[in-house]
């Protein structure tokens, strides 16, 4: 399969898989994105328990109420799902 249609759909997978209440937009160029959260202290909160269950996420300098989502290219749909499924755990 082409790598340009694989991306756009594992894009597509996190745009259906990362819907919450405490979710604002999420924004993405392929599989370069960023997650609004609202502030950074609820941001920072986020991240860390994704640290503690195993998955390495950040912020950006110059926004600091989005998490950074940049997986390699490679990265499977299970992976895609368990990621998903990890962020969504640690909102709560």
């Amino acid at each position: 399969m082409d790598l340009e249609i694989q991306i756009k759909e594992k894009e597509a997978l996190f745009h259906q898989k990362l819907k919450h209440p405490k979710l604002g937009e999420l924004r993405s160029k392929g599989l370069m994105m960023a997650l609004e959260l609202g502030n950074f202290k609820y941001l920072k909160k986020t991240i860390d328990v994704c640290l503690e269950k195993g998955l390495l996420t950040d912020w950006f300098l110059f926004c600091d109420d989005s998490m950074r989502i940049a997986p390699p290219l490679t990265v499977s749909h299970e992976e895609i799902n368990w990621a998903c499924d990890v962020i969504l755990e640690s909102l709560d």
